[in-house]
């Protein structure tokens, strides 16, 4: 019989199968198809299951650093997050150099917010101080106000809030920022051109607190 991870996932709810036995059954299914939505359930199931597995780990962090899939490196992220948060660090640090996904970026940060460990903020520096010559934020901010946050909790803050911004400025291109010591202080929406963007950006803006990133931003004032 052809086993779905929904099918999984109803046999251990069921009791048919044992943790253990459904872990490994998705691990299985997630290696031996080449379909990516049958992957991602295989993943998302996983995070459903209460379990921390040494030899699980590795399989995952492979998963999270190889797979050029960017919706199962997202999943592959969040288990590692909710699973193995204490393995995370070296894994985590290696992406945030290298990741480009906004949802694994976001996912990499907020983590690292959790862990209590001198590398990360010597990590987030290196990162902020990469991207700070590449950015909107060359020529308005001094790059001397990013470092005015001590913790490396604020650090995180504050890359998190230069990686939301730069993903909405590619998705909506007139976005107007104002910004205050190194954090934004306003956010404008007036000015995007309706005509440009598709029926479902129009709608999110509707509600701003809908567009994907916006609850992310830190603004001047929040700390």
């Amino acid at each position: 019989m052809n086993l779905t991870p929904s099918k999984i996932y109803e046999n251990y709810r069921g009791n048919v199968l044992c943790k253990t036995e459904t872990v490994d059954l998705l691990i299985s299914l997630f290696e031996n198809t080449d379909d990516d939505i049958i992957r991602r359930e295989c993943l998302e199931i996983l995070n459903k299951l209460d379990f921390n597995y040494k030899r699980i780990f590795k399989i995952i962090e492979d998963i999270f650093i190889s797979e050029p899939n960017e919706s199962l490196r997202f999943s592959a992220a969040k288990i590692i997050r909710s699973k193995f948060l204490k393995k995370s660090v070296s894994p985590f640090l290696w992406a945030l150099q290298h990741e480009s996904s906004y949802n694994c970026l976001i996912t990499i940060i907020k983590s690292l917010e959790e862990i209590n460990d001198d590398r990360i903020a010597t990590s987030l520096k290196e990162k902020i101080e990469k991207i700070y010559t590449e950015s909107i934020y060359t020529n308005l901010i001094p790059i001397e106000d990013f470092f005015k946050y001590k913790s490396y909790i604020d650090l995180a803050d504050i890359l998190i809030n230069y990686i939301t911004i730069k993903y909405l400025t590619k998705k909506f291109k007139n976005i107007i920022f104002k910004f205050e010591k190194g954090l934004a202080s306003e956010i404008d929406f007036s000015n995007v051109d309706s005509q440009v963007i598709s029926w479902r950006d129009r709608e999110l803006l509707q509600n701003r607190s809908d567009i994907i990133g916006i609850q992310n931003l830190r603004f001047y004032g929040d700390f």
